[in-house]
């Protein structure tokens, strides 16, 4: 056999099993219990032996099990390297690379012949491994049915002077937030409140002003997130997280292209008008599809805490790019069983286990909390998986996909809800990273499971039953509970009806016929007043709401059409009966004959054989490709004119 050079890649056996030093092969040897005397290339070939497809087999035997299942794991689903992060996350402790004897201290066990070069199996063993280990289990989230209803946890005091810390035992509640009902009816209050012009953003960032996000906040239903919290919450919003919901709103409803920046105030685009009218669920889903593909901030940017992330892309960044990262996250979200309780701690390991992990930064050195000397994510034990990743996700998970609608949520306070950053320099004053460290667990709701492609189709629960109002068969909407009407509802109420007072609003049919216009429908109204109302509608009420209706639609848009105008009352007779145009115009007077859009080429051509032109508008352009001719010749038996075709 020849000896190969020193190969650079190691990408054989041969070569990988050549680097390694005189010591470490008679190591090897000895493990095997075969003759470790001579020169490096004979202890090589006697090593090499043992590698061949007769021996390879018993070479497997002599492992220990979790050095199989590292080699199986490896060389089925790790591409032939070993992620030691992943192994945990999928069997718990790593397979052993050490042993200690007695006599000759640490020795490396078998399996650390199998890796080289960062744990990478060489190319020619990954496909006889696979032939002979069975590939292992795959990565399975693990569900509960129910998150816990409370959590116990230690607050530690010290008192001026003191030693110790006082240690007191605390129980707080666990709060669950279903959000599937509450978004569409919040996405409709931000477009509303950008309609009134009410949302600023900053020009450079596209971040909503605090004054926006106060007005955001106190419109959504239930609040934000930490909004009402319980008494025994509070001495932990001393340190408040801020703005959440109030906060992302804004940000999808510009990624959605639901609303654009004019001077340094958010406006609705077309497609924003449009999903004023349309079904929220369908445009709830469209915006969060386009978030995903072009968010409009990197959401790491929220960890403000952690230092150093630099602006932009490239060099200055300390960071990767944010939408590969998100589409990591969604795709993990994607793989996980829906309408049950997910753990947040046990959806970072199934994301490490099923290789679903990413890259957060470039460089974790730059990245630090405080001072960068003392502080720097790159020390052992500081760029953690759980304060990068982890807080990324987390992010994700409470600011975007909850606020959309896609997962309920179990919420506790911020602060000392995780201890995985404690060990950080400069951390000594934190009581939370991020504001996101108060998600506890979550679970895919019935609509975030149809956004996610987990199932084929959604249908909205009915507009939740809370009786604030009372409908008087006189038209009137009196607020008889002024305590339970939310803004929302004032806000909802404003855009149907007059309002008559500050507790009292009337149906209006001109009103209604400008919501109509709008493309909303009155059988929006009649679901809100039938959920907010203390009795049935009255039947005055009902029948007002079925005659507004019947009228609107009386009218019907046929389309654009041409107006001409015929030199005699005889012309338009003869037009609007031949057989050759009658079915390609329609009488409009005594003299004129209007001519659908989609005729006109077929009418110009019938009227030349006919001897006759219909002349070229006389409109300018931008009026003709509106649809508009603006004073038309007339259509007359010798009339020269420009010929449209």
């Amino acid at each position: 056999m020849r000896i190969p050079d020193a190969a650079p890649e190691l990408d054989t056996i041969a070569a990988a099993l050549f680097s390694l030093t005189v010591d470490r092969l008679r190591d090897g040897l000895r493990l095997l219990g075969l003759d470790h005397r001579g020169t490096k290339s004979e202890l090589h070939t006697r090593l090499f032996h043992e590698f061949g497809a007769e021996r390879l087999p018993a070479l497997l035997e002599r492992l220990e099990p979790s050095g199989r299942l590292a080699l199986a794991q490896a060389a089925h689903f790790g591409a032939g390297r070993h992620d030691p992060a992943r192994f945990r996350a999928l069997f718990g402790d790593g397979p052993r690379w050490y042993t200690e004897d007695a006599r000759r201290g640490r020795e490396h066990t078998l399996l650390a012949l199998f890796f080289y070069e960062g744990g990478r199996l060489p190319k020619d063993l990954a496909a006889p491994l696979r032939a002979l280990l069975p590939a292992p289990p795959g990565a399975e989230a693990r569900p509960l049915d129910a998150p816990p209803a409370t959590v116990e946890r230690e607050r530690y005091t010290w008192k001026p002077g003191a030693r110790t810390a006082d240690v007191r035992r605390e129980t707080l509640p666990v709060v669950l937030r279903e959000t599937a009902t509450a978004a569409p009816h919040n996405l409709h209050v931000v477009l509303q409140l950008i309609d009134q012009g009410k949302v600023a953003v900053s020009a450079t960032t596209q971040r909503p002003s605090e004054a926006a996000m106060r007005a955001i906040g106190a419109a959504l239903e239930g609040g934000d997130f930490y909004d009402g919290a319980p008494a025994a919450w509070a001495p932990d919003l001393a340190d408040p997280p801020g703005p959440i919901q109030a906060f992302a709103w804004p940000l999808l409803a510009q990624a959605a292209r639901f609303a654009q920046l004019r001077g340094s105030r958010l406006e609705l685009t077309r497609a924003g008008a449009e999903a004023l009218a349309a079904p929220p669920a369908d445009t709830l889903r469209a915006a969060w599809t386009r978030w995903v593909k072009a968010g409009l901030i990197d959401e790491f940017s929220r960890i403000d805490r952690i230092k150093g992330q630099g602006r932009g892309r490239g060099k200055g960044c300390a960071l990767t790019r944010s939408d590969g990262r998100r589409t990591v996250v969604v795709e993990a979200l994607a793989a996980c069983p829906p309408e049950r309780w997910l753990p947040v701690d046990e959806f970072f390991r199934f994301m490490q286990a099923a290789g679903r992990s990413f890259d957060l930064a470039h460089d974790a050195w730059k990245l630090y909390i405080g001072e960068q000397q003392y502080g720097s994510m790159g020390f052992d034990g500081h760029g953690t998986w759980e304060v990068l990743q982890g807080r990324y996700v987390l992010c994700l998970l409470l600011e975007y996909a909850a606020t959309a609608g896609l997962i309920d949520v179990a919420l506790v306070p911020p602060a000392e809800a995780r201890d995985d950053f404690s060990g950080i320099w400069g951390t000594d004053d934190f009581t939370w990273l991020s504001r996101y460290d108060g998600l506890l667990a979550f679970r895919i709701n019935a609509f975030g499971a149809w956004c996610l492609g987990q199932r084929a189709t959604y249908a909205p629960a009915p507009l939740a039953a809370r009786p604030v109002l009372q409908v008087l068969p006189n038209h009137d909407i009196v607020a008889v509970d002024h305590g339970g009407l939310t803004t929302a509802d004032r806000m909802a109420l404003d855009g149907w009806c007059v309002r008559a007072s500050d507790h009292v609003w009337r149906l209006d049919a001109e009103r209604l016929l400008e919501r109509m216009q709008a493309g909303r429908r009155p059988a929006e109204l009649r679901e809100f007043l039938t959920a907010r109302g203390r009795a049935d509608l009255p039947q005055t009420v009902e029948q007002f709401l079925a005659d507004v209706e019947s009228r609107a639609l009386r009218l019907r848009d046929a389309g654009m059409a041409r107006l001409v105008e015929c030199a005699d009352e005889a012309l338009a007779a003869q037009l609007t009966n031949a057989a050759a145009t009658r079915d390609l115009c329609r009488p409009a007077g005594v003299r004129h004959i209007a001519i659908p859009a989609a005729s006109e080429p077929a009418f110009r051509r019938a009227v030349r054989r006919l001897g006759m032109l219909l002349p070229a508008s006389s409109a300018p352009a931008s009026a003709r490709k509106g649809g508009r001719a603006a004073h038309p010749a007339p259509a007359s038996g010798g009339g020269a004119g420009n010929e449209e075709e």
